[in-house]
């Protein structure tokens, strides 16, 4: 920016934000930042949106492994919603303009929304792994499959 000339108070930085939520980005990366997480976080709403939609649909005909898909794509659908509005403003604003309550909402959000897509991501594996070494997954005795399992865990 050249100079001893402040970001804050212009018109990216609001004059109120604490220095030490000022962004070390240079404007223009901030807003191409912000322009892909736009981009990222629409994509993903319509995408787990149409999803969720797409289950909606034939909800009479649902498996548990498809359950699971529903459960990741709520978890991700909930954090485009309501995590990617903090940082997409942070982003455009140059700064982290929610101040302590804000940070605090939004690392809860993300650390529920994130455990919620870690353990379903982890549930699908498991199911599949299952369905690929052990043939009789699914069917009527599957005990002596996911005995190895049940005794490493």
């Amino acid at each position: 920016m050249g100079g001893n000339v402040s970001p804050r108070g212009s018109w990216f930085v609001p004059s109120s934000v604490h220095p030490l939520f000022v962004s070390q980005l240079s404007p223009s990366t901030d807003s191409l930042i912000a322009v892909f997480l736009t981009f990222t976080c629409v994509t993903s709403v319509l995408g787990n949106g149409t999803s969720l939609l797409m289950f909606c649909r034939r909800r009479k005909k649902l498996r548990p492994p498809e359950l699971m898909i529903i459960n990741l794509a709520l978890c991700d659908l909930g954090f485009s919603l309501l995590g990617a509005p903090f940082f997409i403003i942070s982003s455009w604003s140059h700064a982290w303009v929610f101040g302590d309550t804000g940070c605090l909402l939004y690392g809860i959000q993300g650390f529920l929304f994130g455990i919620g897509s870690l353990l379903t991501t982890c549930l699908i594996s498991l199911d599949r792994c299952l369905k690929i070494c052990c043939l009789r997954y699914g069917k009527s005795q599957i005990l002596t499959c996911t005995t190895p399992i049940k005794i490493a865990m």
